[in-house]
């Protein structure tokens, strides 16, 4: 058994590393995020490896070693996911020297290594239980819960933001990120409290090791898939420009009658894959001022205003034409996915389609 899982954790290590090398070459999407999260698999492949490797050494001191390498790489997920995050959603453009910040527990540990390197030249036992060491273990938590608390805060923040600047979201709404943070944050706490409750266990690590390279792939896999989120609402001088602008009455009551104009005579939110930008390009206002007015005067942001307005339109359609399919009265309105229109409908009119038709045909039954 302990041989299959050795291979099987050397086979996930070398898979991780071609995941990582294929993140760091591969040109689309965002570049910089690419390469941080590929450096956080290659991280983690070392980690695995090096496990793999303790499993068939008998050396205490290589194990040790071992040990001290896989808490600085583990110790490292976490910040790069969060600087991850922070590339993909646009609130980071490049490293500042700033971000060494995220490196102080990695130095840490590296300064326990020299320090159980000198303790061991002086014939001091330094293992596993000794109190630095086990320091670097009961921090990690800490340090795991800290951060992905930072994390989810970038993600609600750029949740609320592309709910302001488009319509439709689905494919940039990054929950993929969220549901690997609750995978790292439960993985590393589980094998926390399984190695306190059963310290002679080593067996532990390995499943847990197992399972971090299953999800490594998953992380690799949606990484590839995920399309660059861009924020096109004018350069940074315009947004500082009218960061702070207050409106008008007048200059509301325009912006707002135009608005109107656009939606009910012209319809453009049947325009598929409408923004804020697009929206604000065709009524020459300046984003920050539209997003403003559709804030305070309609009560949504923009993503709500556009679906609302498709759902009204899908309503009509369905009422006035039994013919066409649920499908075809979706795209026809400009949502981009069967899925998006249902949640949409359902928010609105509190009801899927499919059941407001056969409400609507039920009314029309009884009224004959």
């Amino acid at each position: 058994m302990e041989t299959i899982t050795t291979s099987l954790l050397i086979a996930g290590a070398i898979q991780g590393a071609l995941l990582s090398l294929f993140l760091f070459s591969h040109k689309k999407g965002n570049k910089t995020a690419n390469t941080t999260l590929a450096a956080a698999l290659a991280l983690f492949s070392i980690s695995i490896a090096c496990h793999a490797i303790s499993l068939l050494l008998t050396v205490e001191n290589d194990t040790h070693d071992s040990h001290i390498i896989m808490s600085g790489a583990a110790y490292m997920f976490s910040p790069l996911i969060y600087i991850y995050t922070a590339f993909i959603t646009g609130r980071k453009k490049r490293y500042i020297p700033a971000d060494l910040v995220h490196l102080l527990f990695v130095v840490w540990i590296a300064l326990v290594y020299i320090m159980s390197l000198i303790l061991t030249a002086h014939n001091v036992t330094f293992g596993r239980h000794h109190i630095l060491y086990s320091a670097v273990y009961f921090f990690f938590p800490f340090q795991i819960i800290v951060y992905s608390i930072l994390t989810l805060r970038l993600l609600a923040g750029h949740y609320r933001r592309i709910r302001e600047n488009f319509s439709e979201t689905g494919r940039i709404t990054l929950y993929w990120i969220g549901a690997i943070l609750l995978l790292n944050v439960a993985t590393w706490l589980s094998g926390s409290v399984m190695d306190t409750c059963f310290p002679r266990n080593d067996r532990v690590w390995d499943y847990i090791w197992l399972f971090v390279a299953v999800y490594l792939y998953i992380l690799a896999y949606f990484a590839l898939k995920q399309q660059p989120v861009l924020f096109v609402s004018g350069d940074s001088a315009e947004r500082e420009k009218y960061r702070n602008y207050k409106l008008t009455a007048s200059q509301s009551d325009s912006i707002k009658a135009n608005l109107d104009r656009a939606l009910y005579e012209n319809k453009i939110y049947l325009t598929e894959g409408l923004t804020l930008a697009s929206l604000a390009c065709e009524l020459e206002v300046p984003p920050y001022l539209l997003s403003q007015v559709i804030n305070d005067r309609c009560g949504m942001n923009f993503f709500e205003l556009i679906n609302s307005e498709r759902v009204n339109e899908a309503a009509r359609i369905i009422r006035e034409n039994d013919l066409s399919s649920i499908a075809e009265t979706a795209f026809a309105v400009g949502f981009n996915s069967l899925s998006a229109f249902n949640s949409a409908f359902r928010k609105f009119k509190s009801m899927t389609p499919t059941e407001f038709r056969k409400r609507r045909s039920r009314g029309a039954q009884h009224d004959a």
